[in-house]
């Protein structure tokens, strides 16, 4: 929304106060985008540098209003914990970058079995359908072809996506590179489009077809997720701690499925005082986690 708005901002001055507030609460939305946004919002400046330039108050006005905004973030990381969850799951080389950031782009990732954390994805399902790889190559084709800047923005949009989830351990993952869905659809649609104009006596019939098979695809996915997915992905959600906890009040509790003293605490209604006093910890592992070993009447191992 905070890009389409400072699109428009030749049509109206004022979108771009509005774009401002937009990329505000993208901003808040989630840690991927505090890395993303900065980068991607300067580009912008620059690309409408003869708007900034022209209403220099109104973009003096955007730009204070959105590093105003900022100041919660940097006193969360400056004098709070903020960091605290990126110091446990950020890579330890640039090769590891490297690495994390093309494996986004692989095909198993993006057609055949997608995001491995069942968490962030159905099984058995890419992150994007198989169809959809002719689609994605016309769109590109027809983005370096282009001599319009705008026709570039998805592709530009589409690099950035993984830097943030490059950066972590855990890749490819899909929902700290979120930012590549809309850019995946943008650069599909380039190449329907395409197919629609340059075969133009079945113009209308190909966007039937395009849009049919999404529709199906769509189908087979959402009928996974409503059929087949919770019982499948039940463990990953640690659907059994909360048998476990609703039942029994000590002892020993495998740590299998993640963290379960935090099902114990909430089940068992625990009160934070008693917890903090009988709470021990295990050594920090792979990951950077430093797990509960036990509190009160429980203890957790493997």
């Amino acid at each position: 929304l905070a890009t389409y708005l400072f699109l428009l901002v030749e049509k109206n001055k004022y979108y771009i106060i509005a774009s401002a507030f937009s990329f505000i609460l993208s901003f808040y939305s989630y840690n991927s985008f505090r890395i993303i946004i900065p980068v991607w919002a300067i580009s912008l400046l620059i690309y409408k540098f003869g708007f900034v330039r022209k209403y220099f108050i109104v973009s003096l006005i955007s730009l204070l209003l959105f590093l105003l905004s900022l100041i919660p973030v940097y006193r969360l990381y400056k004098y709070d914990s903020g960091g605290a969850r990126f110091a446990q799951v950020e890579i330890k080389s640039k090769t590891d970058f490297v690495k994390n950031y093309i494996s986004h782009f692989s095909p198993d990732f993006l057609f055949l079995k997608g995001d491995t954390n069942p968490r962030s994805q159905i099984p058995g399902h890419g992150q994007l359908y198989l169809f959809e790889f002719p689609l994605l190559l016309l769109g590109l084709m027809v983005i370096l072809r282009s001599k319009k800047f705008e026709f570039f923005l998805p592709l530009i949009l589409l690099l950035l996506a993984p830097i943030p989830a490059a950066l972590t351990r855990e890749s490819p993952h899909a929902l700290r590179s979120l930012l590549a869905a809309p850019s995946f659809a943008i650069i599909s649609a380039l190449g329907v489009n395409f197919l629609s104009e340059n075969i133009k006596r079945f113009g209308k019939i190909i966007i039937l077809i395009a849009v049919t098979a999404y529709c199906l695809s769509f189908e087979s996915y959402a009928m996974d997720f409503f059929n087949k997915y919770s019982m499948e992905t039940a463990s990953a959600w640690q659907r059994e701690y909360k048998d476990i906890f609703t039942m029994q009040k000590s002892g020993i509790v495998t740590d299998k499925y993640a963290q379960p003293y935090i099902f114990a605490l909430y089940y068992q209604k625990y009160d934070p005082q008693k917890f903090r006093s009988t709470v021990k910890y295990n050594p920090v592992d792979k990951w950077g986690f430093s797990l509960v070993s036990s509190f009160g009447d429980y203890k957790f191992n493997k």
